[in-house]
């Protein structure tokens, strides 16, 4: 039924990874996300706690954060076309 998707809305030029399978249980509300494996297929490395991190590495993240989530900060179409996404408040309150 045409119309805009939202990956289309958002427009990011970011690298991801491909999104594989996806799987919801109506019931428990659980759902399962299977994506590339990015050790196998781009060798990258995850962090943790004991990571550490340059200056600039951290201004990279933080600027791909604010456009990851500032892309769609105010746009008319979230309280329309889009307006199945839940709010922060309504996804953690549920």
């Amino acid at each position: 039924a045409g119309g805009t998707n939202l990956l289309d809305l958002m427009k990011l030029e970011i690298e991801t990874p491909v999104h594989r399978h996806s799987a919801h249980d109506r019931i428990s509300g659980r759902a399962l996300h299977l994506f590339e494996d990015l050790v196998a297929t781009r060798d990258v490395r995850f962090c943790d706690y004991r990571t550490e991190f340059s200056r600039a590495q951290l201004e990279a993240a933080l600027d791909l954060l604010a456009r990851l989530h500032g892309r769609l900060h105010g746009d008319a179409r979230l309280a329309g076309e889009f307006a199945w996404i839940p709010t922060y408040e309504v996804f953690f309150d549920a």
